[in-house]
């Protein structure tokens, strides 16, 4: 990615301080990963201050798909399936 085009908002540890307190606050974030990778942005909130519209938003602007961070033993206790049994993902993303 380029760096340059970050300056304004901070250094690295600035720019991941700014994001803990906009999750803290009941805001979400914007997280980009390497051009080199999947070259895509999440939107992250936290599940304790995620409001209907955050999650509205994130369905509509985003691709559809919502994605949990929980542990398999939750994921089961909730009846959640996978959403593929084959993942053929180039890196593995836990669907």
């Amino acid at each position: 990615m380029n760096q340059t085009l970050l300056s304004d908002f901070g250094t690295p540890t600035e720019r991941v301080e700014r994001a803990i307190d906009a999750l803290r606050n009941g805001r979400g974030v914007m997280v980009l990963d390497d051009e080199n990778r999947e070259n895509e942005g999440d939107m992250i909130f936290a599940a304790e201050t995620m409001t209907v519209e955050q999650m509205a938003l994130t369905i509509r602007h985003g691709s559809g798909i919502v994605c949990l961070c929980i542990t398999e033993e939750r994921r089961q206790q909730l009846e959640l399936p996978m959403m593929v049994t084959n993942n053929s993902s180039q890196f593995q993303t836990a669907f």
